[in-house]
């Protein structure tokens, strides 16, 4: 039969179209597909395709979900169980007919330290030493640190050391940590004794001064030991050398090393500087800060200072106490 190149056109063609109908109907029938497997594309469906997207995105899209809801949940137990990091609380308190201001430059060191401070003033000149702690210090502390039960630590100047005392007996729950005292007249002042009744005085310092004797009736010497961790530090150096005349032995002007001292304090320490400027000493700062942190002093230049003035003013028993 002869044939021409049109028939075998016709011939081939219609073959491949029989086998693609072949084909699909198998795999029709082996696996239930629908459509065409050979498309004019010459590519799997796009049904079959989009399927398959669909699926790998949803897979992910949980995974994800799934990983993120246990993230938090790990998280927020990490962060329940972990106790917050609450910074701890520091009262400062200025001495006799100062103010605040004073202790400005303690307040920026200690808070930069990471304590949190609060810098109370009272009206040091105008009422009795009890009644300055319990109508205006204590009432400033409570208004200052509501939230939490957590101790007080003190840092005081001269007559707010007093002050801390006698908080410390007339409010017992109170909760005082540590206690760093700069130059405190613990055992009185000399110079009270001495010009005390004077109308100056008493016009300058009020009642309060008046109650700083070294006398057995003064307010420091009527207060029993404290039982709080306290720290000691005061100079030996005087810018009124009229009124360190007055006092026996080493003094910073205002109060011999003697005076300022405790039977029960834990640390204590002599500074070369003045009364009123250790407020501003590199030294007492740097010690005060250690003191808050630790409950001792550690410089060692501050050392040798304190043992050759203990060997000079201390009883021999009590000298070992304050190494």
């Amino acid at each position: 039969m002869a044939s021409s190149p049109a028939a075998w056109c016709f011939c081939l063609t219609r073959r491949r179209e029989e086998g693609k109908r072949t084909v699909t109907a198998g795999l029709k029938k082996t696996h239930g597909f629908e459509g065409h497997l050979f498309c004019p594309q010459g590519a799997i469906t796009l049904r079959f395709f989009a399927i398959f997207v669909s699926s790998v995105v949803n897979s992910i899209y949980i995974g994800s979900l799934a990983f993120f809801i246990c993230f938090r949940i790990v998280l927020d137990i990490m962060t329940t169980t972990r106790s917050p990091h609450i910074k701890q609380r520091v009262v400062l308190l200025h001495g006799l007919a100062r103010s605040r201001r004073s202790m400005a430059r303690l307040e920026r060191k200690i808070a930069a330290a990471g304590f949190d401070v609060r810098n109370i003033g009272y009206p040091s000149t105008r009422y009795p030493i009890q009644e300055l702690a319990a109508r205006f210090v204590l009432p400033a502390i409570r208004s200052g640190f509501q939230d939490s039960d957590a101790p007080i630590h003190f840092v005081t100047h001269s007559m707010g050391g007093i002050i801390v005392r006698v908080l410390a007996e007339i409010n017992p729950e109170l909760a005082i940590g540590r206690v760093v005292m700069l130059s405190p007249p613990n055992q009185g002042s000399e110079v009270v004794d001495c010009i005390g009744r004077r109308w100056l005085f008493t016009a300058l310092h009020g009642p309060a001064g008046s109650e700083l004797g070294t006398g057995p009736d003064s307010i420091p010497n009527r207060l029993g030991p404290p039982d709080f961790e306290l720290g000691v530090l005061t100079g030996d150096r005087s810018i009124n050398l009229l009124l360190s005349l007055l006092i026996t032995g080493p003094n910073d002007g205002k109060v011999s090393v003697k005076s300022a001292q405790l039977a029960s304090m834990r640390d204590f320490r002599v500074l070369h500087t003045t009364h009123p400027f250790i407020l501003r000493n590199p030294i007492a700062i740097r010690e005060t800060i250690c003191f808050l942190r630790y409950g001792a002093f550690s410089a060692e230049e501050t050392r040798q200072s304190t043992h050759d003035n203990q060997n000079r003013e201390l009883p021999v028993e009590q000298s070992g106490g304050f190494q």
